[in-house]
């Protein structure tokens, strides 16, 4: 559906976004489980937009691109993508998410992975030097830290980086499923039974999206480009060139304004947090939380968010297509505070609010949904989940 037929499909449009946003479905199919993110949308949300507001072929952007989500579900809808995102982690699990594999890649990897896991975690030569010095490491149970350690080591054995990358981001939802929240450490033996059986999953997931993609891609595959930096410098991307065009539309979820969220380390024990996700994936770290959020979340930093933000969409504006939209899901820990705050910052970056329904006074209804049971800290105590609202978008003409 094109941007310019809203009005004359409105409710059919209003349904089919109300159920998609609020939608309960697992995240599941493709490669989107390779990685739990923080705070991800789900993939029939993605689809829905891709499908009611772009046409094959079409650039879709996501400036916050987080666990990739976006950029798989362009991939597999025949739309070309970039997406860009300041964590190293997120760039690292959005590759791959999106880089194809073949059979004979695939047969390798396992192999690779049958002679690894009959190694033993005891007197192996640690490789350890910076991430340990530095602290990375800090809080990481000692079997968990050896049986990465075991499986991080012979890595390089993999004859290709888009095999490592593969194999790495196994480890790493691996480790992530031992450590992060949990109140029982697995054995040994759980964890290289879990790291078997996420291979055979991850390799189910590239199939599925290699198949789809081939089956919609008849001449060339759709460019799909993850940039490990700041969507405040959308002006000067070069790689927004190799692109046939300028995006079309937009699909994302920014930082959430006064909510806490961990996207750069793993709890341990409730209490104690860990570095260990940059020692897997070979990056650094080096940022505060503040860093991956606009701002610390607490009360005196909320001015530096809306900086960082109005900056970061500018810089969008100048990006995209004259007639693109801006859809996204926006999380408050206090909708009644922000949300205007956020809707003026809109304003002031070039945009105007496109109603996706209207009273009968002429007021804008938006789309909300309460979002429980997600790991992050809100900043007021009478707030046990944060809400989400649905917002689109355009570019004001006369900025």
């Amino acid at each position: 559906m094109c941007p310019l037929t809203w009005e004359n499909n409105k409710d059919n449009l209003t349904e089919r976004l109300q159920l998609a946003v609020r939608t309960n479905d697992n995240v599941q199919g493709f490669t989107h489980n390779y990685y739990r993110y923080p705070a991800r949308f789900s993939p029939r949300f993605v689809r829905e937009v891709i499908e009611l507001f772009s046409k094959p072929g079409d650039v879709i952007l996501d400036p916050f691109v987080g666990g990739g989500t976006t950029l798989v579900e362009a991939f597999a809808s025949n739309r070309h993508s970039i997406g860009f995102d300041v964590s190293p982690i997120a760039f690292f699990v959005s590759q791959a998410k999106t880089t194809l594999l073949s059979e004979k890649d695939l047969e390798e990897v396992s192999m690779w992975a049958e002679f690894v896991l009959q190694k033993g975690i005891q007197g192996v030569e640690s490789k350890i030097t910076f991430y340990n010095a530095d602290g990375y490491l800090n809080n990481l149970p000692w079997t968990i830290r050896k049986s990465i350690e075991v499986i991080l080591n012979d890595v390089e054995l993999l004859k290709t980086k888009e095999q490592q990358r593969f194999a790495k981001c196994v480890l790493l939802k691996t480790a992530q499923w031992a450590i992060d929240c949990r109140k029982n450490i697995p054995s040994t033996k759980d964890f290289r039974n879990k790291f078997s059986h996420n291979i055979k999953i991850f390799s189910n997931g590239i199939r599925e999206l290699s198949i789809t993609i081939s089956k919609i891609a008849h001449k060339t595959q759709p460019l799909c480009i993850c940039l490990n930096r700041s969507s405040e410098t959308l002006t000067d991307c070069q790689e927004l060139n190799l692109l046939p065009a300028k995006p079309k539309l937009v699909i994302t979820s920014p930082p959430y304004i006064g909510v806490h969220m961990l996207y750069h380390q793993w709890q341990v024990n409730s209490r104690k947090r860990t570095r260990a996700p940059f020692w897997i994936i070979n990056s650094l770290d080096g940022q505060g939380s503040a860093f991956y959020t606009f701002g610390h979340y607490q009360s005196h930093a909320k001015k530096n968010y809306f900086e960082i933000a109005e900056n970061a969409f500018t810089s969008i504006h100048s990006a995209i297509d004259d007639e693109a939209l801006v859809i996204q899901l926006v999380g408050f820990s206090n909708h009644k505070k922000f949300l205007g705050k956020y809707l003026e910052m809109m304003t002031t970056a070039g945009y105007e609010e496109v109603p996706i329904t209207t009273d009968k006074l002429n007021r804008i209804q938006r789309i909300w949904r309460s979002v429980p049971n997600r790991k992050w800290y809100v900043t007021s105590k009478n707030h046990s989940s944060s809400k989400e609202v649905l917002l689109v978008h355009r570019k004001n003409k006369i900025k």
